[in-house]
């Protein structure tokens, strides 16, 4: 075969591979139609988030701690929302470190006489809508406590969580 009979074979030969990958790429992408649906769901459908919110009352004052002594006070949450909430405590913390007492929170009206608060995030109760719950607040103040302790005061913060159930 002479020189100028091959370039024009390879010439057709070329065009023929790409236009068959070319025609094989295009009816690939075809095929996906086929794998789509949809369907009209009739008339509109409206969709209502709810509300939650929480009522905390506060605890009775604590007074006259010393060293070795746990005290502690019922107070409740009450759920103003539209959706059940579990509550938690996210953290229980004193605004005077000097006062050296320590706090945490119980499930319960405090009847038991508990001596230390649950953990962190632990789940107090679940607060359906328009339901109270019974908490407990429970402080102590160390054996060890020192003298520098006497006579100190201290407000204890307590942040609630309330999520969603």
């Amino acid at each position: 075969m002479t020189p100028s009979r091959v370039v024009p074979r390879l010439i057709k030969t070329s065009v023929a591979v790409v236009a068959g990958v070319a025609i094989g790429l295009l009816g690939t992408g075809s095929t996906y139609a086929y794998l789509n649906a949809s369907a009209n769901s009739g008339s509109a459908a409206t969709i209502t988030s709810g509300a939650a919110s929480l009522i905390v009352s506060a605890p009775a004052p604590l007074a006259t701690f010393y060293p070795g002594v746990v005290k502690s006070t019922s107070f409740s949450v009450s759920n103003t929302g539209q959706v059940p909430l579990a509550v938690s405590a996210a953290s229980v913390t004193s605004s005077n470190a000097a006062a050296a007492l320590s706090a945490g929170v119980v499930a319960g009206d405090c009847g038991t006489s508990p001596t230390a608060g649950a953990a962190l995030g632990a789940e107090l109760a679940v607060v359906q809508p328009g339901g109270t719950a019974s908490l407990c607040l429970v402080v102590a103040m160390p054996l060890d406590a020192s003298a520098a302790a006497a006579s100190q005061s201290t407000e204890i913060t307590i942040a609630l969580n309330g999520v969603q159930q």
